[in-house]
């Protein structure tokens, strides 16, 4: 499935990831007020055979299903070794 994923205006580290067909304006509310005026960062294909790092394609599937959209927080951390 193509999804757009546009980045939270209400947190740096939040993206709400939508099919790539609708529009912001199709989304629910919910959607919409955590979007903001954001356009989209990026498109990307969720399969559960391609992996990404930090998203778990059945859930954001699943969400998208069932909401019409999928929100994923990522965080990064990185360890310095000696």
């Amino acid at each position: 499935m193509k999804c757009k994923v546009y980045p939270s205006s209400k947190k740096h580290n939040r993206y709400v990831i939508a099919p790539a067909e609708k529009g912001v304006s199709d989304l629910p509310k919910q959607a919409q007020d955590e979007i903001g005026t954001n356009g989209p960062w990026k498109e990307i294909e969720l399969d559960p055979n391609r992996p990404l790092i930090g998203l778990d394609h059945g859930r954001a599937l699943g969400s998208i299903q069932s909401h019409g959209y999928h929100v994923q927080e990522v965080t990064i951390i990185f360890e310095e070794k000696e």
